[in-house]
């Protein structure tokens, strides 16, 4: 979501006056209970968006505890029934402040240890990342420019290590893979040369038809199209804002 969505969503959760209409507000019905239905539970004294996730049928009275997902925050709570009320359609508006994500390269697995669980939730509770979208819910994290990802890949596998074959694949997917005597179109993006006579040379890959593109483009007088007066158009007929 965008920040402003969040900001939006997370003031109207914390709104005190929100926050007293909904302790004075009736619980619901346990006869209208629906699984997957949203709802509003109170948790540690506050108020919060859930999705209701125990079937209304397992449970023998209503004085037992219900499984909510908190939808805001990703976490599963349980709650007694009379701390559940129906949402209202002003809650219902706002995004979710909350979606669902999996770290690439980091499989579902039995943990080492509750040292190794402390640990990995350490690594999860920074306050800002860098986030990189892979595919769909898959992504890549980073800290300070450190990799989240592979440093719970060590935590969980300590004795694993990934392949530099198989980290080039999750990190650069979309590469081109060069080989021996294969034969591309490229274009010079820098070159850099220092004193310890380093020289390296930084390209573009691109195909032919990019290159005369780009030929056509650079030849077009582009101060032409910035006056009043009609002009021929380039052959192209590419006019460039």
């Amino acid at each position: 979501m965008l920040n402003e969505d969040w900001l939006t969503a997370t003031r109207m959760l914390n709104d005190t006056f929100q926050q007293n209409l909904l302790d004075k507000q009736s619980a619901v019905e346990f006869s209208t209970l629906k699984i997957d239905g949203y709802y509003m539970c109170k948790s540690q004294s506050s108020w919060f968006r859930c999705r209701l996730l125990t079937k209304t049928n397992s449970i023998p009275n209503k004085e037992n505890l219900l499984t909510v997902h908190l939808i805001d925050w990703g976490m599963e709570r349980q709650i007694p029934i009379s701390d559940l009320r129906e949402m209202s359609s002003s809650m219902s508006r706002q995004p979710i402040c909350c979606v669902q994500c999996r770290l690439s390269g980091v499989t579902n697995g039995p943990l080492a240890s509750v040292t190794t669980l402390a640990s990995c939730y350490q690594l999860l509770n920074y306050h800002d990342y860098e986030v990189r979208v892979l595919s769909n819910d898959l992504i890549l994290l980073n800290h300070n420019n450190e990799s989240i990802n592979d440093q719970i890949i060590n935590l969980l596998n300590p004795d694993l290590t990934m392949r530099k074959e198989e980290y080039l694949e999750d990190e650069f997917r979309h590469q081109t893979i060069l080989n021996v005597a294969d034969e591309y179109w490229s274009i010079l993006a820098s070159y850099r040369g220092d004193d310890h006579q380093t020289n390296d040379f930084y390209v573009l890959m691109c195909d032919k038809t990019t290159t005369e593109v780009d030929k056509a483009l650079a030849a077009i007088d582009y101060h032409q199209y910035n006056t009043k007066e009609p002009r021929t158009m380039h052959p192209l007929c590419i006019k460039p804002r």
